[in-house]
């Protein structure tokens, strides 16, 4: 087994990935800028797990850079 969490402001949500999940993934993880996880969510006593069985990479757009306007 293998875990991970991804957290915000509301709170935390602890990833599990199975052997074999974790085998087809992990390198999605490690080098994709953002991803997509999906998976069975489970809740108990005030805790939130998702038994993940997906990962895919999402593109992530370059900001634009800003044009300096010099002043007269």
């Amino acid at each position: 087994m293998a875990f991970g969490a991804i957290e915000d402001e509301t709170g935390t949500v602890n990833l599990v990935f199975a052997p074999h999940v974790w085998d087809r993934c992990h390198r999605t993880l490690l080098d994709a800028p953002a991803v997509i996880v999906t998976g069975r969510v489970e809740r108990s006593d005030g805790t939130v797990n998702v038994a993940v069985d997906r990962v895919e990479a999402i593109t992530v757009a370059a900001p634009v850079p800003r044009r300096h306007v010099g002043r007269r």
